[in-house]
């Protein structure tokens, strides 16, 4: 065997002992190409999945929050059912349409902490288990806090309060507040979302 066959016979060995260093670089080029390929999409996908729950999260409450508003514009004084109010929600009585007839029913709005959700729920009294619209809810919220606004007897100036009546001895408050106030907080991806709404209430429904 010559040398030129000797370095022949050499080189074919060692390209069937494994890949030489020219060809590992190139793979691993490639590796690293692909693979942040891949990172930015996932990362793009990702941020149109928060901004996407983000908007949607937005639509439910702006649309539970105008159906809060369009019960108290329907709410009546009504002697068998009080307005109540607390931190983490109201009930009050509302003439809605109920079984094919308008009927006075006690709506209430309702956070629920366990379950990071705010609902609309009817309770039309002869019912043995209150109708729960979850058609109209907000999911994902860490937070949801009420307050309601009336004017001080003694000071003649607007209050909040996170309880309706206001718990003040010697005060006489009307049936309805002057508004209701909803805050609510959720967070994604680390950044902080808050939500608010004040739904006024006429001067006429009040009492």
């Amino acid at each position: 065997m010559n040398r030129l066959q000797r370095t022949a016979a050499a080189r074919g060995r060692n390209a069937a002992a494994g890949f030489t260093v020219a060809e590992l670089l190139v793979s691993a080029v490639i590796t690293v190409i692909v693979g942040a390929a891949v990172y930015a999409v996932l990362s793009n996908a990702i941020t149109i999945w928060q901004k996407a729950r983000v908007a949607a999260e937005l639509i439910d409450w702006r649309l539970l929050t105008d159906r809060l508003e369009t019960d108290l514009r329907n709410a009546v004084v009504y002697s068998a059912i009080e307005c109540r109010g607390t931190a983490q929600g109201i009930s009050f009585p509302a003439v809605v349409g109920f079984g094919g007839e308008a009927r006075v029913v006690r709506l209430e709005y309702v956070f629920l902490p366990e379950q990071k959700i705010l609902r609309r729920r009817v309770d039309a009294g002869g019912e043995a288990k209150p109708r729960v619209s979850e058609s109209a809810a907000v999911r994902n919220l860490d937070a949801c806090a009420f307050s309601y606004a009336f004017v001080d007897a003694q000071q003649s100036e607007l209050v909040w309060s996170t309880a309706w009546p206001p718990e003040r001895s010697g005060y006489g408050a009307p049936f309805y507040p002057r508004a209701v106030r909803v805050s609510a907080h959720t967070e994604f991806n680390g950044r902080p979302e808050i939500f608010e709404r004040m739904v006024l209430i006429p001067a006429g429904q009040q009492w």
